[in-house]
């Protein structure tokens, strides 16, 4: 059984070591041509946000004052 189970472990070891030089074997540096275009879209996609938060604050400066007219409508007598 111990003998079965050293086998076992010396063919899971080679296969561990091959997976291993195949995963050295993996050039990740083939995508840099990638990164100024994304580089670009992130900017953009800042840019776009900036403008969407700018949006967002106006629309809430907007809400309180509808709300505080709202208020005011609602404290005058009829």
């Amino acid at each position: 059984m111990q003998v079965m189970g050293n086998l076992f472990r010396k063919q899971y070891t080679k296969v561990l070591d091959k997976a291993l030089i195949n995963l050295n074997a993996v050039q990740v540096n083939a995508v840099d041509h990638l990164t100024p275009a994304l580089d670009q879209e992130i900017s953009t996609l800042q840019a776009r946000l900036a403008i969407e938060k700018t949006r967002l604050e106006e629309m809430l400066t907007k809400e309180k004052v509808v709300n505080a007219l709202i208020t005011d409508l609602g404290s005058v007598p009829v």
